[in-house]
């Protein structure tokens, strides 16, 4: 797994990933804490294939609440430069996440 947008292309060479096996990183990655706000890019490499996702998770940064991107990704446009529309679907969306948070 890699952080930060590093292949765009969707060629062979830049990674691309079987749907099964995008379909296993992400059901793994409900039942694994170590996924727990963690944005990644999953790619294809050489070698066998993880048996325990865990491991792979572990050492990626976790997303941090005060960006509106994933961890290691390139800072896209500041929040109050975003569209009014997105900011007013955002907010809609965090109202609604907050509400259904118990405590």
């Amino acid at each position: 797994m890699l952080q930060g947008d590093k292949r765009q292309s969707g060629l062979p060479e830049d990674g691309v990933i079987a749907r099964d096996q995008i379909a296993r990183a992400l059901i793994d990655s409900l039942n694994i804490e170590a996924a727990t706000n963690k944005t990644f890019e999953l790619v294809a490499d050489h070698g066998p294939e993880q048996g325990d996702l865990s491991a792979v998770f572990a050492p990626l940064t976790a997303d941090s609440s005060a960006s509106l991107d994933g961890a290691e990704d390139t800072v896209n446009l500041p929040l109050d430069k975003e569209p009014e529309t997105f900011r007013r679907d955002l907010a809609t969306i965090a109202s609604i996440k907050n509400a259904s948070t118990p405590g």
